[in-house]
């Protein structure tokens, strides 16, 4: 069985300016949902790990994991999708991805402080 924990690995500052505006609009590291057109997120925290060491190594900024509540993502119209990581093999690890825009603030169930990779 998956596991069906759905995490968002964002800078500090990202998810700071997210409570003064009251939305997280980030795809990942420096791009927005707008220029990507989803939210990257892992499924577990080994997917996490993972990313945190293939993605993250060379952040030296504070980092912090959303974990988001997927019936409150559905609830707020977006949608997730388990896409393959690499497109040209179907059969390659699926990561979610967040579509329909920003996170609502109150998607994000908690949020952990993550130390840096």
């Amino acid at each position: 069985m998956s596991d069906r924990r759905l995490f968002h690995i964002a800078l500090a500052s990202d998810w700071q300016a997210a409570r003064s505006s009251g939305f997280y609009d980030r795809s990942t590291l420096g791009a927005s949902v707008d220029d990507i057109g989803f939210i990257h997120c892992s499924r577990g925290m080994s997917q996490v790990d993972a990313t945190l060491a293939a993605h993250y190594s060379q952040v030296n900024a504070p980092l912090v994991l959303l974990h988001i509540d997927e019936d409150a993502l559905m609830a707020a119209g977006l949608r997730v999708i388990d896409e393959p990581v690499d497109p040209q093999d179907p059969g390659s690890e699926a990561f979610p991805h967040v579509f329909g825009g920003a996170l609502p603030l109150d998607v994000v169930a908690y949020v952990l402080p993550r130390p840096e990779v």
